[in-house]
């Protein structure tokens, strides 16, 4: 009998094991509130953040985040940062985006907690 792997086990995420971690893409650095200066190497293939403690980045004291907020994602060799259909969006560099291409150094603003994109 084939073996599969249980996707329902809660150390799954999305097919993968929580606990692994991939080469790092780029960091993100909390630039105010009570994670100031505190940076997380983007590693996953989903990097999400959100109000969520199943989220990379937990921003759970922040009541304009939503649960699973926003996600970063490579694609061809590009870091991408995607709205997760949040109630109070995410902002890139003072533009609200659904979608966009990070570049060194934009500023996110998820809620009230303030972020840097660094390669």
């Amino acid at each position: 009998m084939a073996s599969y792997t249980d996707y329902n086990d809660e150390t799954y995420v999305d097919g993968m094991k929580k606990d692994e971690v991939y080469p790092v893409r780029g960091k993100l650095r909390i630039l105010n509130g009570r994670l100031k200066d505190r940076e997380y190497p983007v590693n996953k293939p989903f990097f999400t953040i959100g109000r969520s403690s199943d989220c990379c980045i937990s921003l759970g004291g922040d009541k304009r985040v939503s649960r699973i907020h926003a996600q970063l994602v490579e694609t061809m060799g590009k870091e991408i940062i995607e709205d997760l259909g949040s109630k109070n969006g995410t902002v890139v560099n003072g533009r609200s985006v659904t979608k966009k291409i990070l570049a060194e150094g934009d500023i996110i603003q998820i809620g009230e907690t303030t972020l840097k994109f660094l390669k």
